[in-house]
């Protein structure tokens, strides 16, 4: 028996940019691939859950990448989405969009022996990282420093953003004034894909943007500063 793999694409603007996307839902398989166009400042995406594997794999074929993480459980199954897809195909496109933004942070190279054959194929030859959800961004790694600390935990406030976060440090504690050290994105990617949510009274569209932090440093806030 052939696998039947149902097809959608959709097409909308935001922000006066033209968004193609297509989706894909295999039930026999258990998977769902969600490919979205470069726009803006959103890279372009290629997204594989694989329910039965329990595993998400994004692909930026631009930037050469690939990402692999545990399954995103915000997806509904292929049997939903493909229920949803095909409500939300007999109405009009709902004229408002709302947006849900998680975090995400690289954790290293993934060990390419120890990955499944569909996620190779899927990424091919370019580098796969493993990222992992940053649930709190806000509060990661926020490390307080107070002026009559030892100097063994001021040595844990390393690693600064820029010249001013070393300046602002130094001006601190010159003057033994309390501050804080809090991780932050320096540099990351955004990926974004759209689905529609439906119940028995209609249908909404939905953004769900990921934010692939890469690299970290640390901020200096000091409320004595300036």
């Amino acid at each position: 028996m052939d696998c039947k793999v149902e097809k959608y694409a959709l097409n909308f603007d935001e922000s006066g940019t033209s968004v193609n996307e297509e989706v894909e839902v295999d039930e026999d398989e258990q998977t769902e691939v969600i490919r979205v166009s470069k726009h803006g400042d959103v890279n372009g995406l290629e997204l594989l859950n694989d329910i039965t594997g329990d595993f998400s794999v994004r692909l930026d074929s631009e930037n050469k990448v690939c990402y692999v993480s545990k399954l995103d459980s915000s997806f509904p199954s292929p049997r939903e989405m493909k229920q949803e897809m095909d409500q939300a195909s007999k109405q009009s496109q709902p004229t408002e969009m709302t947006t849900e933004t998680s975090e995400w942070k690289v954790v290293g190279l993934a060990n390419r022996s120890a990955l499944t054959s569909q996620i190779l194929n899927h990424c091919g030859a370019f580098p796969i990282y493993e990222i992992e959800e940053n649930e709190n961004p806000s509060d990661d790694g926020a490390l307080s420093q107070d002026s009559d600390k030892t100097r063994r935990k001021r040595s844990t406030c390393y690693n600064l953003c820029s010249y001013g976060d070393i300046y602002k440090r130094s001006y601190c504690a010159r003057r033994g004034a309390y501050y804080s050290c809090y991780w932050k994105c320096q540099y990351y990617r955004i990926y974004c894909v759209y689905r529609y949510r439906c119940s028995s009274r209609g249908c909404t569209f939905c953004r769900h943007c990921y934010r692939i932090c890469y690299q970290w440093c640390k901020t200096v806030y000091c409320p004595y500063y300036g």
